[in-house]
């Protein structure tokens, strides 16, 4: 399995093409927004990811105790 990241779907590429304004005569158009294709991970850096989110909710769930012990000896 392949992790995917979200990318900028049509509409929204459609959408930020039409919001420019009309070219003037002797100005360079501002460069259109191009779709962004979904990047792919190998799976090196997909342990990588899944290593620290363990360690995130870890640290998470540590911080809710020492929360939890302080509410109790108020």
């Amino acid at each position: 399995m392949t992790l995917v990241v979200p990318y900028i779907n049509a509409s929204a590429v459609h959408y930020a093409n039409r919001q420019q304004p009309p070219a003037k005569p002797g100005m360079h158009r501002v460069q259109r927004v191009q779709p962004v294709e979904p990047k792919r991970y190998s799976s090196e850096q997909q342990e990588a990811y899944r290593s620290l989110e363990k360690r995130h909710e870890r640290i998470l769930k540590e911080e809710n105790k020492k929360g939890r012990r302080i509410h109790t000896l108020a």
